[in-house]
């Protein structure tokens, strides 16, 4: 017998849960901020006061699980208004082409917690060194994908030699923790987090763990 799981959630519902997510905030819950949304990319109108606050609405609609990611915040009292962020998701798996003729992979991506949005793609490609074949993790953010689409990826004319982005440094970028859920089309093992962010964001997932412990000791 197989077991089939619907994970899938109207756009209707998504907006709810964010919104309540945002009144459950005691930083954002007195704040008036419409949530919007289209398959589960969440914008977020309204106005705060101060950058600080802006940040921690984007980091509470963040933490709702199918949230996909969050591409416009509110905009800041007295400032320029937010503008809309493109958002890609590269496909685990496809191909990744540079304008020197080179290929490579995709092999994983990494996603800021802070909105779930993609920042970089770790492309795998299959180089010669000193008469051998060795394989090779290379680290290319977003900015310099010109075309993203299930056909391939094409670097940008400024930026199409693969192997001249900086190569992959797994100590920089640890794996996403098994508690979070990451966006579609992502599974866990495949997402990695900024390292300055994962503390932060462990932190905020788990907020009673220390309480917790604390109260063990004693």
């Amino acid at each position: 017998m197989v077991a089939v799981r619907n994970h899938l959630v109207t756009d209707h519902d998504l907006s709810l849960q964010v919104a309540q997510a945002l009144g459950d905030d005691e930083r954002t819950r007195l704040l008036t901020l419409p949530v919007y949304n289209f398959h589960g990319w969440v914008e977020l109108g309204g106005s705060v006061p101060n950058r600080e606050i802006q940040r921690a609405a984007e980091a509470t609609a963040a933490s709702v699980p199918s949230v996909r990611g969050v591409i416009l915040l509110p905009d800041v009292a007295g400032e320029l208004s937010a503008s809309l962020r493109d958002a890609v998701q590269p496909r685990i798996g496809v191909r990744v082409f540079g304008k020197d003729e080179t290929q490579g992979m995709v092999y994983q991506v990494v996603i800021s917690p802070q909105n779930r949005l993609v920042t970089h793609t770790i492309v795998r490609i299959n180089r010669s060194a000193n008469g051998w074949q060795e394989l090779c993790d290379y680290l290319i953010p977003v900015e310099a994908m010109e075309v993203v689409d299930e056909g391939g990826i094409f670097l940008s004319d400024e930026t199409n030699v693969l192997s001249q982005f900086p190569v992959f440094n797994p100590a920089h970028y640890p794996f996403a923790p098994l508690t979070w859920q990451p966006p579609y089309p992502y599974a866990v093992g495949s997402v990695r987090w900024p390292r300055q962010a994962q503390a932060k964001a462990e932190q905020r997932l788990t907020p009673n763990v220390g309480k917790a412990e604390l109260k063990n000791k004693l």
